[in-house]
């Protein structure tokens, strides 16, 4: 795609950053409501929420800016829209979808809706991952960590 082209269809790329991680959000509050287990950085983030007595948006919060941090001293050409609005959609999202599914009733739920709830959460998260990354607006603070390690070290993604 060219420069030029990017450049002139920011608006519709920064509403797709915007509506990816939003099902992110989603997705990563429906994986943490089925209590079946969740992604390295989720059970961080819900450890330090435990520990600290904060919300689960407020400990992603923290850590998406310290790993932001980090990253902007070793290389800020990574440090991205998406990286920055990042910090504060995604865990905040899975706080609100949460409240949500405690609002609709579903806090007693049995072990097939929890199944359900986990597989929906992962589609969301796919597709907003999908759709964040298509946008081209750069990638999410906690998977800046992969992206620099593959291209600094020379190693495939998937590996890293």
């Amino acid at each position: 795609m060219s420069t030029q082209k990017k450049k002139g269809n920011i608006a519709l790329r920064l509403l797709v950053v915007l509506i990816g991680l939003g099902l992110c959000g989603v997705g990563i509050g429906l994986i943490l409501y089925s209590e079946l287990g969740a992604d390295p950085a989720g059970v961080f983030e819900t450890g330090i929420s435990n520990a600290a007595g904060i919300s689960f948006g407020t400990a992603s919060a923290i850590v998406n800016f310290a790993v932001l941090a980090v990253v902007f001293f070793i290389d800020r050409s990574y440090v991205s829209i998406a990286s920055v609005v990042g910090i504060f959609s995604i865990g905040y999202t899975a706080d609100f979808t949460s409240w949500l599914m405690d609002a609709a009733g579903f806090s007693s739920a049995g072990l097939p809706a929890r199944i359900a709830f986990l597989l929906l959460g992962i589609l969301s998260l796919a597709a907003g991952i999908a759709g964040y990354i298509r946008a081209d607006l750069g990638v999410c603070a906690v998977d800046l960590a992969s992206e620099i390690i593959s291209r600094k070290r020379q190693i495939q993604y998937r590996i890293v």
